[in-house]
Formats: structure tokens, C-alpha cells, sequence
């Protein structure tokens, strides 16, 4: 089977906490989908702040860029058991009460190898 786009999401998440947890809705999957979700946020000054590993969630990826604007970028999976996965909450420790929103992309996959999802 091909691999294929199922569904996608784009949300812009609240930040006035610290630290600060995100709940991000999770599009349209059903049993065996690979879910792919990416956070980020950008803002001046030295950034400190990361997101923490979720359980039940593998971290595929993590960057800091510190020259000019900081940022910091993350990528999460999970292979879905049924169409019903609860939306992950993801913490950002050390925030500082930033007003920068963090972004959030979400993407579904179907026909993915589900014993090795993410292998390249």
C-alpha cells in the first residue's frame, strides 16, 4: 500500500502560563495511522525553554537556532491503536511567560510501516 496524506492541521496554541501546556487537537486517523506533529515558537532573546517528551509519543526531532530571532522546533509521532487517540498535551518547561503564540502542524499518514514508522 502507498504511503498517503489523510488528513492535516494547523493551530496557532495559548502561551500564558509557565510552565505551559498545549493540547493539540488531532485531526482525522484511524487504528494503525502515523501521526505526525510539529510544535515551534520563535521569539527575541536566549531561549531556555523546550518541550518535554509526551508519553506515548516518540521525539523524532529536536532543534535551537540562537543566532538573531531564537527558535525552537520540535517533532513528535505516534502510531495510532484507534481512531479515537486522545489529543496530546505537550509541556514547554522554563516559558517565562512568553506572549508569543506556539504553533502546531499535525499530520496524518496511512499505509505506513507501523514496526518502524519513521524509518529513512
Amino acid at each position: 500500500m502507498a504511503i498517503s496524506l489523510i488528513s492535516s492541521a494547523v493551530e496557532m496554541l495559548d502561551n500564558s502560563a509557565d510552565p505551559i501546556d498545549i493540547t493539540v487537537s488531532l485531526p482525522t486517523h484511524a487504528a494503525d495511522d502515523l501521526i505526525v506533529c510539529f510544535l515551534g515558537f520563535s521569539r527575541n532573546g536566549v531561549v531556555t525553554d523546550w518541550f518535554d517528551d509526551v508519553t506515548g509519543w516518540t521525539r523524532e526531532a529536536a532543534v535551537t537556532h540562537t543566532t538573531g530571532r531564537d527558535h525552537n522546533i520540535a517533532a513528535f509521532s505516534h502510531v495510532a491503536t484507534s481512531s479515537s487517540t486522545a489529543d496530546p498535551t505537550f509541556t514547554v518547561s522554563n516559558y517565562a511567560s512568553n506572549t508569543e503564540e506556539i504553533s502546531a502542524i499535525t499530520a496524518v499518514f496511512r499505509g505506513v510501516d507501523t514496526s518502524t514508522p519513521m524509518d529513512a
